[in-house]
């Protein structure tokens, strides 16, 4: 029973972190565009699931920003962030 309730205690924290990043993934989002700035790129940690590996290092634009999709996080380990684009 104890394996469980550590199990179910570690379930319920993760979906809360989850939560969190997507609710501040919104205010970034929403920031960033006050800004004016335009484009962002993924960047992942060296451990990222297979998940974030494929988006990692791609270009999208805030006014096309999806989170879970196109904007972190995808998953449930957060290992992926974003970077501000910036043309030359």
């Amino acid at each position: 029973i104890g394996v469980r309730l550590v199990g179910s205690e570690m379930c319920i924290r993760d979906r809360y972190i989850t939560a969190c990043s997507i609710l501040e993934s919104h205010k970034d989002i929403a920031r960033y565009q006050q800004l004016g700035l335009d484009k962002y790129f993924i960047i992942n940690n060296s451990s990222a699931c297979p998940i974030c590996q494929k988006l990692n290092g791609k270009i999208y634009s805030f006014s096309e920003a999806q989170i879970g999709t196109n904007y972190p996080p995808f998953c449930g380990h957060n290992c992926s962030t974003i970077g501000l684009y910036r043309e030359k």
